[in-house]
């Protein structure tokens, strides 16, 4: 894992399926300089994707191969980042499989 946004960068990234854990998510959304975060989608037993919603800085999210879980979660993540004060994301990319689980309201 990358936790570049602990020396003073605005980056953070755990790519790594299963590398980033529920204690290291905490610790990354409570980074109130974060704006760009990469992290792998395995949330499932992992982390609570929902935890980034409350990103107070956040405008860039990567996320590769998501599960079930985080896709459920990714529309009320990015509805929560939109209400801000600051804005929303600015930039959203997800690296998937092709896969029956990408709703119409994940796209939206």
């Amino acid at each position: 894992m990358n936790l570049a946004a602990g020396s003073g960068s605005n980056y953070a990234d755990a790519q790594r399926d299963r590398s980033l854990n529920a204690e290291m998510g905490e610790t990354i959304a409570r980074l109130g300089h974060l704006r760009s975060l990469e992290i792998s989608g395995h949330s499932v037993g992992y982390y609570d994707p929902k935890l980034f919603a409350s990103s107070a800085l956040l405008e860039d999210l990567r996320i590769m191969i998501p599960d079930s879980k985080l896709i459920a979660a990714l529309p009320g993540i990015v509805k929560a980042l939109a209400g801000r004060r600051t804005g929303g994301l600015r930039g959203l990319g997800i690296i998937a499989r092709v896969s029956g689980a990408w709703q119409h309201d994940v796209r939206d």
